[in-house]
Parts: C-alpha cells; structure tokens; sequence
C-alpha cells in the first residue's frame, strides 16, 4: 500500500500548488492547475537570467579586447580574438532579440497572468 500511496502524494501536491521558499519577484506559490504556470516562474527568474547572460558577453568581449591589445602584432591572435569580440556582439544581439523572438512565437510566455 505504501508503494502506490508513493504514487499518490505527488500528484495531490501537485494539483494543489507550489509554494516557493525563497518568493521572487513577489511570486511566493506557483498555481500549477492554470495550463502556463512555467511561463510564471520563468518570468520571475527572466530579468536575472538575462542580466547574467549579458555580463558574460560583455566580459567575454573584454576578454577578446584585451587579447587583441596583447597581441603582439601577432596575426593569428589578432584574428583569435577579433572573432571572440564578434562573438560577444552576436551574443548580446541575440540576447536583445531574444524576448521578441519569443513573444512572436508565444505571447502567453511573457504574460504574468
């Protein structure tokens, strides 16, 4: 009997709600019967997500930068790092493009209804 009950507490808990322990962005219980409830919790952790995101490509485009100053005039460096400096540019593009991309796709994926 303990084996199915195993089976059977999860699924009440998870009709019943989530209830986060640490609240974000004012979110403290996620509503699992409404169909879009991981749009939600996305939403709460988008801003974060994309301001990580962002650090990185402009630290990865300092990164290229610098290489490129300690080159040395050497050619293949020069191009090595010209290369990671388009890369973190082509990554804050997409980033930018990210969230309409996505709303094209799928309005309800920003809503926070």
């Amino acid at each position: 009997m303990t084996f199915l009950a195993s089976f059977v507490v999860p699924i009440q808990v998870w009709a019943a709600g989530v209830t986060l322990l640490q609240p974000v962005n004012g979110i403290s219980e996620i509503d699992t019967s409404n169909p879009n409830f991981i749009f939600v919790y996305i939403n709460a952790f988008y801003p974060w997500i994309m301001g990580v995101a962002g650090g990185l490509c402009v630290l990865w485009g300092i990164w290229g930068g610098s290489g490129i100053i300690l080159s040395g005039g050497d050619q293949s460096k020069v191009t090595e790092n010209k290369n990671r400096v388009l890369a973190a540019v082509a990554g804050l593009l997409i980033l930018l493009f990210a969230a309409t991309i996505l709303h094209t796709i799928n309005p309800v994926a920003f809503s926070f209804t």
